[in-house]
């Protein structure tokens, strides 16, 4: 069962070995999943934020992730990385060879329900995205002396949403619930 330190640690590998500091652009992103194995589509016709599914045991594409044109890239940046939780936590890609042969070719995970398999995938999101000390650090930099946190210098190095960066403060113990 995955927990907070064992996503964080996973988090933190994927990061190094992929040499990523940033998901800033969708290229970024094409970058790292082809990198990966995957492919990205993206599908005008696909309503909601995006879905991963398993496409080959032994090919490339390993996986595809789709996700639709029609959100913010903020909103697009939480739900890949979301999508990557669910392929290294639940379908243990590059993490248990066993397990994902026995995946089915076509199961596919998708950002919508709020079952702990959900809860993981956007902890898992959450530390890819907004590192730990990265952003402990941005935040107490953007403290006043009310202890009040300027989140504009965040949203901006993290290009996620304000939800994103106020949930994260919030797990991390330093925003209010």
């Amino acid at each position: 069962m995955a927990n907070n330190k064992n996503i964080e640690k996973l988090t933190t590998l994927i990061r190094d070995v992929l040499s990523i500091k940033d998901f800033t652009t969708l290229e970024d992103w094409q970058n790292s999943i082809l990198r990966l194995g995957g492919e990205l589509r993206v599908d005008p016709n696909f309503p909601d934020d995006a879905y991963i599914t398993k496409m080959s045991d032994d090919q490339n594409p390993y996986f595809s992730i789709t996700i639709s044109p029609y959100h913010t890239f903020e909103r697009i940046n939480f739900s890949l990385a979301h999508e990557l939780g669910h392929l290294f936590l639940h379908m243990s890609y590059l993490v248990n060879d066993e397990a994902w042969r026995e995946i089915e070719v076509g199961k596919s995970y998708t950002r919508l329900g709020s079952d702990l398999l959900e809860f993981q995938a956007n902890e898992f999101a959450a530390n890819l995205l907004m590192p730990k000390e990265e952003f402990l650090k941005l935040a107490m930099e953007n403290r006043n002396e009310n202890n009040f946190y300027n989140i504009e210098p965040l949203l901006e190095r993290f290009r996620v949403s304000r939800q994103a960066i106020i949930n994260r403060g919030r797990w991390l113990g330093i925003f209010p619930w």
